[in-house]
Protein backbone atom coordinates (compact mmCIF):
# COMPACT_ATOMS: atom_id res chain seq x y z
CA UNK A 1 0.00 0.00 0.00
CA UNK A 2 1.55 3.35 -0.85
CA UNK A 3 0.29 6.67 0.38
CA UNK A 4 0.30 9.37 -2.38
CA UNK A 5 2.54 12.23 -1.12
CA UNK A 6 1.80 15.47 -0.94
CA UNK A 7 3.57 18.52 -0.97
CA UNK A 8 3.99 21.68 1.16
CA UNK A 9 2.27 24.68 -0.64
CA UNK A 10 5.94 26.83 0.11
CA UNK A 11 7.12 24.37 -2.62
CA UNK A 12 4.67 23.88 -4.95
CA UNK A 13 5.44 27.96 -5.45
CA UNK A 14 8.30 29.00 -8.08
CA UNK A 15 8.47 32.75 -6.19
CA UNK A 16 9.02 30.79 -2.73
CA UNK A 17 11.03 33.28 -0.24
CA UNK A 18 12.85 30.89 1.63
CA UNK A 19 14.83 29.54 -1.12
CA UNK A 20 19.01 30.92 -2.20
CA UNK A 21 19.23 33.30 -5.11
CA UNK A 22 21.57 32.20 -7.72
CA UNK A 23 24.02 35.52 -6.96
CA UNK A 24 24.41 33.60 -3.30
CA UNK A 25 24.78 30.02 -4.89
CA UNK A 26 27.32 31.36 -7.05
CA UNK A 27 29.27 33.06 -4.48
CA UNK A 28 29.19 29.31 -2.26
CA UNK A 29 30.31 27.91 -5.16
CA UNK A 30 32.54 30.43 -5.97
CA UNK A 31 34.53 29.08 -2.10
CA UNK A 32 35.41 25.66 -4.09
CA UNK A 33 35.14 22.52 -1.89
CA UNK A 34 35.62 22.87 2.04
CA UNK A 35 38.13 20.48 3.94
CA UNK A 36 36.23 18.65 6.10
CA UNK A 37 37.90 19.56 10.41
CA UNK A 38 39.47 16.06 11.09
CA UNK A 39 39.36 17.21 14.73
CA UNK A 40 37.16 19.43 17.09
CA UNK A 41 36.45 22.87 15.74
CA UNK A 42 35.52 25.90 17.58
CA UNK A 43 36.89 28.11 20.53
CA UNK A 44 37.77 25.87 23.04
CA UNK A 45 41.41 25.63 24.30
CA UNK A 46 42.76 22.34 25.85
CA UNK A 47 44.62 24.85 28.55
CA UNK A 48 42.59 27.16 29.96
CA UNK A 49 43.56 29.80 32.43
CA UNK A 50 40.87 31.59 34.54
CA UNK A 51 41.12 35.47 34.35
CA UNK A 52 41.81 37.02 37.71
CA UNK A 53 43.48 33.72 39.36
CA UNK A 54 47.18 33.97 40.52
CA UNK A 55 49.85 33.78 37.99
CA UNK A 56 51.11 30.52 37.69
CA UNK A 57 54.82 31.21 36.02
CA UNK A 58 58.29 30.14 35.71
CA UNK A 59 59.11 27.08 37.70
CA UNK A 60 55.10 26.71 38.52
CA UNK A 61 54.50 27.47 35.20
CA UNK A 62 56.93 24.30 33.86
CA UNK A 63 55.83 22.12 36.04
CA UNK A 64 52.33 22.53 35.06
CA UNK A 65 52.91 22.17 31.13
CA UNK A 66 54.98 18.93 32.18
CA UNK A 67 51.94 17.53 33.74
CA UNK A 68 50.27 18.36 30.60
CA UNK A 69 52.30 16.72 28.66
CA UNK A 70 51.73 13.58 30.47
CA UNK A 71 48.33 13.90 30.68
CA UNK A 72 48.73 14.21 27.00
CA UNK A 73 50.69 10.99 25.94
CA UNK A 74 47.85 8.74 27.55
CA UNK A 75 45.64 7.05 25.46
CA UNK A 76 42.43 8.15 26.77
CA UNK A 77 40.68 11.06 27.93
CA UNK A 78 42.09 12.98 30.82
CA UNK A 79 41.98 16.25 32.51
CA UNK A 80 43.55 18.19 35.53
CA UNK A 81 42.84 21.34 37.30
CA UNK A 82 43.87 23.60 40.15
CA UNK A 83 41.60 25.26 42.40
CA UNK A 84 41.56 27.80 45.37
CA UNK A 85 39.97 25.91 48.33
CA UNK A 86 36.67 28.43 47.54
CA UNK A 87 36.11 26.03 44.32
CA UNK A 88 37.97 29.00 42.00
CA UNK A 89 39.70 27.53 39.44
CA UNK A 90 42.96 28.89 38.62
CA UNK A 91 44.16 26.57 35.64
CA UNK A 92 42.79 23.67 33.86
CA UNK A 93 43.52 21.31 31.01
CA UNK A 94 41.10 19.28 29.41
CA UNK A 95 37.80 20.79 30.91
CA UNK A 96 35.38 23.23 28.50
CA UNK A 97 34.85 26.75 29.96
CA UNK A 98 30.67 26.35 31.15
CA UNK A 99 32.64 23.11 33.01
CA UNK A 100 35.21 24.86 35.32
CA UNK A 101 33.25 26.38 37.88
CA UNK A 102 30.82 23.27 38.40
CA UNK A 103 34.54 20.92 38.59
CA UNK A 104 36.22 23.48 41.15
CA UNK A 105 32.54 23.44 43.33
CA UNK A 106 32.65 19.19 43.46
CA UNK A 107 36.48 19.25 43.68
CA UNK A 108 36.39 21.27 46.92
CA UNK A 109 32.88 19.70 48.23
CA UNK A 110 34.49 16.06 47.43
CA UNK A 111 37.53 16.74 49.24
CA UNK A 112 35.82 18.25 52.45
CA UNK A 113 33.54 14.91 52.87
CA UNK A 114 34.47 13.12 55.84
CA UNK A 115 36.24 9.94 55.17
CA UNK A 116 37.65 7.01 57.46
CA UNK A 117 41.45 6.83 58.77
CA UNK A 118 43.68 6.25 55.95
CA UNK A 119 45.66 3.48 58.01
CA UNK A 120 42.34 2.06 58.82
CA UNK A 121 41.13 0.35 55.24
CA UNK A 122 44.48 0.82 52.88
CA UNK A 123 47.82 -0.27 53.67
CA UNK A 124 49.65 1.57 51.12
CA UNK A 125 48.06 5.16 53.26
CA UNK A 126 49.55 3.95 55.96
CA UNK A 127 53.15 4.69 54.90
CA UNK A 128 51.86 8.01 53.83
CA UNK A 129 50.93 8.47 57.45
CA UNK A 130 54.17 7.26 58.80
CA UNK A 131 55.75 10.29 57.22
CA UNK A 132 54.21 13.48 59.24
CA UNK A 133 56.95 15.64 56.70
CA UNK A 134 54.60 14.80 53.79
CA UNK A 135 51.56 17.68 54.10
CA UNK A 136 49.79 16.60 50.95
CA UNK A 137 46.76 14.72 51.66
CA UNK A 138 44.60 13.16 48.88
CA UNK A 139 41.04 11.92 48.00
CA UNK A 140 40.33 8.88 45.24
CA UNK A 141 37.65 8.72 43.46
CA UNK A 142 36.27 6.34 41.17
CA UNK A 143 33.21 5.67 38.68
CA UNK A 144 33.70 3.15 35.97
CA UNK A 145 36.69 3.20 34.38
CA UNK A 146 37.20 6.85 35.36
CA UNK A 147 39.18 7.80 38.30
CA UNK A 148 39.95 11.05 40.14
CA UNK A 149 42.79 11.69 42.89
CA UNK A 150 42.02 15.20 44.49
CA UNK A 151 45.71 16.35 46.42
CA UNK A 152 45.52 19.34 48.86
CA UNK A 153 48.68 21.67 48.15
CA UNK A 154 49.14 23.80 51.44
CA UNK A 155 50.86 27.12 50.84
CA UNK A 156 51.18 29.06 53.87
CA UNK A 157 48.04 31.71 53.34
CA UNK A 158 46.45 29.89 50.25
CA UNK A 159 45.13 26.44 50.26
CA UNK A 160 45.08 24.85 46.62
CA UNK A 161 43.47 21.32 45.16
CA UNK A 162 45.18 19.24 42.78
CA UNK A 163 42.10 17.51 40.39
CA UNK A 164 43.77 15.08 38.19
CA UNK A 165 41.05 12.51 36.25
CA UNK A 166 42.12 9.66 33.94
CA UNK A 167 40.21 6.96 32.24
CA UNK A 168 42.03 3.44 32.48
CA UNK A 169 44.87 3.96 34.42
CA UNK A 170 46.03 2.26 37.79
CA UNK A 171 44.02 3.80 40.59
CA UNK A 172 47.25 3.30 43.06
CA UNK A 173 50.11 5.09 39.69
CA UNK A 174 47.67 7.81 39.45
CA UNK A 175 47.11 8.45 43.25
CA UNK A 176 50.93 8.53 43.94
CA UNK A 177 51.66 10.48 40.63
CA UNK A 178 49.28 13.22 41.52
CA UNK A 179 50.32 12.70 45.62
CA UNK A 180 54.13 13.66 43.85
CA UNK A 181 52.85 16.63 41.68
CA UNK A 182 50.90 18.37 44.42
CA UNK A 183 54.26 18.20 47.00
CA UNK A 184 56.49 19.65 43.70
CA UNK A 185 53.90 22.31 43.55
CA UNK A 186 53.51 22.95 47.27
CA UNK A 187 57.54 23.09 47.73
CA UNK A 188 57.45 25.89 44.71
CA UNK A 189 54.80 28.07 45.87
CA UNK A 190 56.16 28.31 49.24
CA UNK A 191 57.22 31.70 49.84
CA UNK A 192 61.03 31.92 49.68
CA UNK A 193 63.17 32.60 52.94
CA UNK A 194 63.95 36.11 54.03
CA UNK A 195 67.49 36.69 53.64
CA UNK A 196 69.21 37.26 56.87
Amino acid sequence: MTTERISHRWAATPSWSGRASDFRRAQVRSRGPQAVPTSPTGPVESERRVVGAPAFDGQVGELWQTLVGVLGTLPSRSSAMICTADGFPVVSHGYDRHDLVPAARLTVQKFAEPRPEHAAYDPRHAAFAAHPDSSVDTVELTCGLTQTVIASIPVEREHYLLSITADSVSMSVLEAWTRETADQFRVLLLPAPAAV
